[in-house]
């Protein structure tokens, strides 16, 4: 059987999750930013960075709640149903004004749980704000809305909610969802082949070429030793252990 030489087989990597992957995937490239690399170790150092972002996009993709971008989106379509709701509201309160019947029907069209929704998780919020919409489109009722003086409120809202889907990728589909373990595997395969030609940069008659590869590799050597297991504390008043002196 013939023998095959490639850094699948050669690099042994320490074992990691999807998490641990990026994290030690981050401590390469920080090891390497402010160093002069020659061109095979620049290249393989570019992958590790194209495959570390790509496994952090896969992360985010499932915690959008922790996701500050989807955050300030959520935020934002919260404001605009906020600035609705409360110019229906403040019209429905008028009871001797001939538009507070219409607003106080359409707040219980548009509104009949008062603003819950806007607390939902992010999909499940979607998912009711495009109820509303397309209630207000199929009803007519942007043009009661614009009686009371709500147009510009509804113009807000729609680009919000559209706003919205797009930074969820539920409408948008040009981010399909990224399979983890793909991202992460991704990763170590990126790490393999930066460790194979770190290593080949080392020359005999270039004693710097050695230190500086100790130093790229340096997270990846060093990894299963700064990340233990938390170890049991030893007991306060246990005694120190005898030295052992060889003869």
């Amino acid at each position: 059987m013939p023998r095959k030489f490639e850094p699948d087989t050669l690099v042994q990597l320490p074992s990691l999750d999807a998490l641990a992957a990026q994290t030690l995937g981050s401590a390469v490239l920080a090891a390497a930013a402010d160093k002069t690399l020659s061109g095979p170790v620049a290249e393989a150092m570019a992958e590790v960075k194209a495959a570390v972002d790509v496994l952090q996009t896969a992360a985010l993709q499932r915690m959008p709640n922790g996701d500050p971008v989807a955050r300030a989106a959520d935020a934002n379509l919260d404001g605009a149903w906020r600035t609705l709701h409360g110019l229906l509201g403040a019209w429905s309160n008028l009871s001797d004004h001939p538009h507070a019947d219409l607003a106080a029907t359409l707040q219980e069209q548009l509104f009949p749980d008062g603003l819950r929704f806007t607390r939902m998780p992010f999909r499940l919020e979607w998912a009711e704000s495009e109820n509303r919409l397309h209630m207000i489109d199929e009803r007519g009722l942007a043009a009661q809305i614009e009686q009371l003086g709500g147009a510009v409120a509804v113009t807000q809202l729609r680009q919000a909610h559209a706003h919205y889907g797009e930074i969820l990728a539920i409408t948008a589909q040009n981010e399909p969802m990224i399979r983890m373990r793909d991202a992460k595997n991704a990763v170590m395969k990126a790490l393999r082949l930066y460790v194979v030609r770190v290593t080949a940069s080392v020359r005999a008659q270039d004693p710097p070429s050695a230190d500086l590869a100790r130093e790229l590799l340096g997270p990846i050597e060093t990894w299963e030793h700064t990340a233990p297991a938390k170890a049991a504390a030893a007991p306060a008043t246990a005694d120190p252990a005898p030295e052992v002196t060889q003869q």
